[in-house]
């Protein structure tokens, strides 16, 4: 008896998966969502100058995890990596039926964010690691201050903006494998 139950609950998740999928995503969109409009607040109300340094001054921890800490930026990239992944997960019957020309254009145009985005990590750890050398040998090391001031209308703090480019290389390098799986799953007619 205990048998036939499982199995029903495991066909019931199966065939629901693009709605517990989409769900989650809007679950984890929300949770990335309240962080921009928390962070972004507190940057305006406390006139902070640097962009993105609210989302990086300060630790949250996980209510039922209190040992484990991170910064406000590094919840977003996890919850907007989630909100993208499960969100695509959730559609993929429809990206399954879309024209396979049509799939090889979404390729390249995330294969072009994927390559912009891995320019600006390798660009901001650059700067990084300059500045952290140059602000050592003054007595200053705190890396979670530290901006980008060349050639930007306002100053951008470099973990904010080093970490923002992990997210969107993250998602377009999730984005890649998802629409090979699904160029071969279609091929295969699954």
């Amino acid at each position: 008896m205990p048998i036939t139950a499982i199995g029903l609950v495991k066909k019931s998740i199966v065939e629901n998966e693009s709605k517990i999928f989409r769900i989650l995503s809007w679950v984890f969109g929300l949770l990335a969502l309240s962080l921009v409009a928390v962070y972004s607040s507190k940057a305006f109300f406390q006139n902070i100058s640097v962009v993105g340094e609210s989302f990086v001054l300060e630790e949250l921890a996980v209510p039922f995890l209190p040992f484990f800490y991170a910064k406000p930026i590094t919840w977003f990239s996890f919850f907007g990596f989630l909100y993208w992944t499960f969100g695509l997960e959730s559609y993929r019957k429809r990206f399954m039926k879309l024209e396979s020309s049509y799939r090889k254009i979404l390729f390249i145009v995330v294969a072009l964010v994927a390559f912009g985005s891995l320019y600006e990590i390798l660009f901001n750890f650059a700067i990084w690691t300059a500045l952290m050398a140059v602000t050592g040998m003054m007595g200053v090391l705190n890396p979670d201050l530290l901006a980008n001031v060349f050639n930007v209308p306002r100053a951008i703090n470099l973990v904010f903006a080093t970490k923002l480019c992990f997210l969107v290389f993250g998602l377009s390098a999730y984005s890649l494998y998802y629409l090979r799986t699904i160029d071969r799953d279609s091929t295969k007619g699954l």
